[in-house]
């Protein structure tokens, strides 16, 4: 893969909208018709290599963001090269979804399949309001457990709620939600609901115990077997950590320190180093990637 220029991924940009603190990209390529959808926050330049939990966290609210799907618009001015750092960030959150191809030096899109955890938020979107005030309240309730609220998360969940659910604000007085309230959502939405409170908790860099059990907590309120919601764990760590491999990967090459930061990531979200290998290979030769050994030399 190339390292992430504005005018190499220009090409791709179907459409881009700028809200409030943030601008939603959808890309394409020319040579397609499935587009995919992204966004960053504005106002902050990207540093030069962007590390392994950055990207993972950028994934992880590019897909939040996509499901809230706000249409609100801002007023707010941005600098030229401040939106393009922006839709930089944003195409690197789902850079896997695309290859680079050395000999034509542009973006193709990615022929694989999509992961059970893109599947599932298409076929099990979370699109009712009221499902909607839910997944953030679970998310709210995650961040809070620890004692601290990124402001930059509450500031880039607040670009996409959609107004009808009510403000971050009420929702941030509200105590933790109920079995009654749980109850309310609707049965085909609540295995994404789960899931994406799981990418929110594992992209934190340290899962903590108290997320972990108020998620299963949620999901056996929300009819969920424990089954289902390990499965809905794992759903949730393979797609963060194919983003993350998208990191350790430039020009060909297997940058091996940004490799060795995916392997940690890996262990931090629980993802043993035996499946992390093979997920490594699945992303390498689903990108036309030669193996380590034969690009590095060993």
């Amino acid at each position: 893969m190339a390292k992430t220029e504005f005018s190499a991924i220009e090409p791709l940009i179907e459409s881009k909208k700028i809200l409030a603190g943030a601008v939603a990209v959808t890309f394409c390529c020319p040579d397609s018709t499935r587009s995919v959808r992204a966004q960053a926050i504005l106002g902050k330049v990207s540093p030069a290599r962007v590390s392994v939990w950055t990207r993972i966290h950028r994934s992880m609210m590019a897909a939040l963001a996509d499901t809230l799907n706000s249409e609100s618009d801002g007023k707010v001015e941005f600098r030229r090269e401040d939106v393009q750092a922006a839709i930089v960030a944003a195409f690197e959150s789902i850079q896997a979804s695309f290859r680079w191809d050395e000999t034509e030096k542009r973006w193709f899109e990615s022929s694989t399949a999509a992961s059970s955890f893109q599947a599932r938020l298409r076929e099990m979107p979370v699109t009712d309001p009221y499902d909607q005030s839910v997944l953030v309240r679970t998310l709210l309730e995650l961040s809070k457990s620890d004692g601290m609220v990124s402001t930059e998360e509450l500031l880039f969940i607040a670009d996409f709620i959609n107004p009808s659910i009510g403000s971050l604000e009420e929702m941030l007085q509200m105590e933790p939600l109920s079995r009654a309230e749980l109850k309310r959502t609707t049965v085909g939405a609540r295995p994404s609901i789960v899931m994406l409170a799981w990418a929110c908790a594992l992209c934190d860099e340290h899962l903590d115990p108290a997320e972990s059990a108020r998620i299963e907590e949620i999901a056996t309120e929300l009819g969920l077997s424990a089954t289902e919601s390990e499965q809905l764990r794992v759903d949730a760590q393979q797609f963060l950590l194919r983003q993350a491999l998208s990191c350790a990967y430039v020009n060909g090459e297997r940058d091996e320190e940004a490799y060795a930061e995916v392997t940690f990531a890996a262990e931090r979200m629980g993802v043993d180093a035996e499946t992390a290998s093979a997920l490594d290979q699945i992303f390498r030769e689903e990108m036309g990637l030669p193996e380590p050994s034969a690009v590095t030399g060993q």
